[in-house]
């Protein structure tokens, strides 16, 4: 499968582009070549020099450039990250830092640098930071030319949450010594860090991260998509303006919290077999075709982050099963106007939820586009309940309805009880939603007090906050035990 990607991306060209002077071989680069070549096959196996002339009686270009690339392979130390057939036996091209912690400095060429500190901290820091720099100011042939690369290791720079990858770094190669590091000095991390350490392992092998907010840090695709970005209080750039086209529903959604959100079970088969869960999103999670270890290890790393300690948890019980009414009662909603919008018998708890469920609306966004007996123009842009009892954690659930824009940034799910929880913005036609609460005396007194939250005060706000709470507990037991798909209609007779 790789090659056959590898050969539909080689087959793009552009003819502007390759038409361009200067793309291509140029004639100057023939004597860099045939110097190339001639200190790579210029001397007989015995190690004498051969004729200039006899050497380059042997080249063309074509097979001086194969010839010479496959040296500067080995050279490089291409086959240190790549498989390059031939190179499997290659030793490293490094220096050996097996003791390099107690190298005299004597051995440590500063050359013709003299700003930089003359310590083994001050090399070996300078080194990683720029590693050609002790070629400055020297004449030397490319062969004694230093060939480490850069690598993009992260400054000291204080920043508060980032590691300076660069400092870590040198303190690990600082610290390679001759004399063993000492039992109390080695680090023992708890049984909750070396979960992380899996999780961060998995997610840098595969780029997790590349695609999904993870730990704080905006993805690479998010940025792409033009998402907003969060600064601190005070240090948002004058010259800031969002992009007005980020939709979180046509995004590859946030991973926060998601060890609170997901299911242990659900989360480690959906790792393993990826399903399309949101039908608006038009990137597609691979199959990485993970391993349990693997997929495990997301699992818990999520699970820490979200301040688990326990692992395999299980789904409570419904709150609303078993819990049938005295006598039915004829649930009448009304609008801020006092006008009747809907009236439904009830004659337990789990039909009242399912009437504050679908008075809500929640399929107008839910439901897949069309399912039978539901309205077509309706569903098809957030994911199905289908899966909810299997997926979702029942306390996630709870925290989204309280607060949507805290669980997931930018989604437009409404908050329907107000964002601070306490329910001063309750719709009217949520009120007559109250469950457990008409048995409850004390409840029903801060009811009363507030003229059935018409009249302002610290009674109404207790009594719509507990109100909110009881609502929010219901809405999720009923999506997690009780939910059903829309009944379809019977057919129109013929």
């Amino acid at each position: 499968v790789r090659a056959d990607v590898v050969d539909y991306l080689l087959g793009f060209h552009d003819p502007a582009f390759e038409a361009l002077p200067g793309v291509g071989w140029n004639s100057s680069w023939d004597a860099i070549l045939t110097d190339m070549y001639e200190e790579y096959y210029g001397r007989t196996e015995a190690g004498d020099l051969r004729r200039h002339s006899e050497v380059l009686g042997e080249f063309s270009r074509d097979k001086a450039l194969v010839k010479v690339g496959e040296k500067l392979m080995g050279r490089n130390g291409c086959f240190g990250c790549h498989a390059v057939e031939g190179h499997e036996g290659e030793q490293p091209i490094g220096t050996e830092l097996t003791r390099w912690g107690i190298k005299d400095l004597h051995q440590l060429e500063f050359a013709m640098v003299h700003v930089v500190p003359h310590t083994r901290t001050g090399f070996f820091r300078t080194k990683i930071t720029h590693p050609r720099i002790w070629d400055h100011g020297r004449v030397r042939r490319w062969t004694d030319q230093l060939k480490m690369p850069r690598f993009n290791f992260r400054m000291d720079d204080g920043q508060e949450g980032v590691v300076a990858t660069r400092g870590a770094v040198a303190g690990i190669v600082l610290g390679l010594v001759e004399e063993p590091i000492q039992e109390g000095a080695l680090y023992k991390p708890s049984e909750a860090a070396r979960d992380l350490i899996r999780f961060r392992r998995v997610v840098e092998r595969y780029g997790c991260n590349n695609c999904h907010p993870l730990e704080g840090q905006m993805s690479v695709m998010w940025r792409y998509l033009g998402a907003p970005r969060e600064y601190a209080p005070g240090e948002t750039p004058k010259d800031y303006k969002p992009s007005s086209s980020f939709d979180l529903k046509f995004s590859v959604p946030p991973l926060f919290a998601q060890g609170e959100r997901t299911q242990a079970g659900w989360l480690l088969n959906f790792l393993q077999d990826p399903q399309n869960l949101r039908p608006n999103v038009r990137q597609r999670m691979p199959k990485f075709e993970l391993n349990v270890e693997e997929a495990d290890a997301l699992v818990a790393g999520f699970q820490r982050l979200a301040g688990i300690e326990l692992r395999n948890r299980y789904q409570p019980e419904s709150s609303l099963a078993g819990r049938d009414y005295a006598k039915p009662l004829d649930l009448v909603v009304t609008d801020d106007q006092g006008r009747v919008t809907d009236s439904r018998p009830i004659r337990g708890a789990v039909e009242e939820a399912e009437f504050l469920f679908d008075t809500i609306n929640c399929n107008k966004c839910h439901l897949p586009k069309g399912t039978p007996g539901s309205d077509p123009t309706d569903g098809g842009i957030s994911p199905s309940f289908q899966l909810s009892a299997r997926r979702l954690g029942r306390d996630w659930v709870i925290a989204l309805l309280n607060d949507p824009q805290h669980l997931i940034r930018s989604t437009g799910m409404t908050s329907f009880w107000g964002r601070s929880g306490y329910g001063r913005t309750m719709d009217a036609k949520y009120l007559a939603f109250q469950l457990e609460l008409r048995e409850d005396p004390e409840w029903q007194r801060l009811w009363a007090a507030s003229e059935q939250g018409k009249k302002a005060g610290p009674e109404k706000d207790e009594a719509m906050r507990r109100l909110a709470e009881v609502q929010r507990v219901a809405l999720a037991d009923y999506v997690l035990h009780h939910y059903r798909w829309p009944r379809q209609q019977p057919a129109e007779p013929r």
